[in-house]
């Protein structure tokens, strides 16, 4: 039950709100970084790494209210 409630919030955010990378500094963190080789270097692109512990770096966005809703 918990997890259709958590899907119904997500899809809820997806339908009502426009989002964008935050402006600045914030809106680029955990993207990619220019020059590297490994698949990484994707600047527009977050990147995900994979690991056996819970960690994060961004994406920090901002939400808006779409207009045709």
């Amino acid at each position: 039950m918990a997890y259709l409630e958590a899907r119904l919030v997500v899809a809820r955010t997806l339908w009502y709100f426009d989002f964008e990378p935050a402006p600045g500094k914030p809106g680029e963190v955990g993207s990619g970084f220019s020059g590297v080789g490994d698949g990484r270097g994707r600047d527009a692109e977050y990147q995900l790494y994979d690991v056996f512990i819970s960690i994060h770096d961004g994406p920090n966005l901002v939400f808006k209210t779409r207009g045709d809703v």
